[in-house]
């Protein structure tokens, strides 16, 4: 896709009317129109100069799979540069459709439990190739009936390949012109970033003007376990990573949602919990009201050590942090049979 600032400039080196530019950005952003053929409000000497000169999308559709139980699409896309990222849409009950963003082509931070550190890092994703990400499944949307919310992405996350913090301008310009009240309008508490844990970032992002989520990939109670199965614990460990997060809610005043993947025999256990929940007492004594924990089951990988609890101990864990007044979720499954769950996307 293309911002309106690119759109203006081209339709005045084309010599065209500027009003011309808005009506080709929403075309792309409102009408969601997949061939400039079907842009009706452009006359059609303009759709023949727009099929030759700009493409709708920065992406090519090279493999869409549907899980069998239909609540998710994952798509591998081909960039410009014969790169390949996946990204997924999730199919919520009661009128919900979420799609989980990619950031970057590859990933440097090389999670034990994610199959997308094991590509390394190639490069970060623009911000037209995130917004692109979302404005395809829009239009698969727009175009098929699907129920029960057909035409409509409600809530974006930036939670697919890649760190977004090791981004950050693009990520924030993605928001920005998914925003955009003149083209998708998507709301900003429609749209969450999640991060392994840099500081920087989250600290840059407690200054901006947006009331976009936060989530935390935390993972476990302590550094120990944490430097184990994410590296990044080393270069931001818990006594930098928890005071900036507590910062960020003093500023903001907004819920974090801290996310934990449940390993068997490594983060589950009773005494695991028990540390994690005073963990949350000590860095957040006044801010206890904004701590969410989202629970999340393992999803293979080909990491082959690590296993998930079975489900009895996953709801084990849901109560113990329920009962000391842990606001918490158990994340819903979606698209592991199409290798599209939390930590598989590996841009295969």
């Amino acid at each position: 896709m293309y911002t309106i600032k690119y759109l203006e400039n081209w339709v005045a080196e084309k010599k065209l009317p500027k009003y011309r530019a808005k009506q080709i950005y929403q075309a792309i952003t409102k009408e969601l129109v997949s061939d400039w053929h079907e842009a009706n409000g452009l006359p059609k000497d303009l759709q023949s100069i727009l099929v030759e000169e700009l493409p709708i999308s920065t992406l090519k559709i090279k493999v869409q799979l549907e899980a069998k139980n239909q609540d998710s699409i994952k798509i591998a896309f081909e960039t410009e540069d014969n790169k390949i990222i996946e990204s997924v849409l999730m199919r919520h009950d009661g009128e919900r459709n979420t799609v989980c963003v990619s950031t970057q082509i590859g990933c440097p931070m090389n999670c034990a439990f994610c199959a997308t550190g094991k590509m390394g890092f190639i490069r970060n994703l623009t911000a037209e190739e995130m917004v692109d990400q979302v404005l395809e499944f829009a239009r698969l949307l727009n175009a098929e009936p699907y129920t029960p919310n057909p035409g409509n992405v409600n809530s974006v996350v930036f939670m697919g390949m890649g760190e977004p913090f090791l981004n950050y301008e693009n990520v924030m310009e993605a928001i920005k012109i998914l925003n955009d009240n003149q083209g998708f309008n998507l709301g900003h508490r429609h749209m969450t970033i999640s991060t392994a844990g840099i500081v920087p970032g989250i600290l840059r992002f407690a200054e901006e003007d947006v009331q976009v989520n936060l989530a935390i990939s935390l993972h476990a109670p302590n550094d120990e376990i944490r430097n184990s199965i994410m590296p990044v614990s080393k270069q931001y460990p818990l006594e930098k990573l928890l005071p900036a997060v507590s910062e960020y809610m003093g500023k903001t005043n907004r819920k974090v949602f801290f996310e934990y993947i449940l390993l068997h025999g490594i983060n589950d256990s009773d005494a695991n919990i028990q540390e994690l929940i005073d963990l949350m007492r000590q860095y957040f004594p006044g801010q206890f009201n904004l701590v969410h924990i989202n629970l999340i089951e393992y999803n293979e990988t080909e990491e082959k050590d690590l296993k998930s609890p079975d489900k009895e101990r996953v709801q084990k864990v849901f109560d113990i942090l329920q009962k000391n007044k842990i606001l918490t979720t158990i994340r819903h499954k979606f698209g592991e049979d199409i290798s599209a769950a939390c930590g598989q996307l590996a841009g295969k």
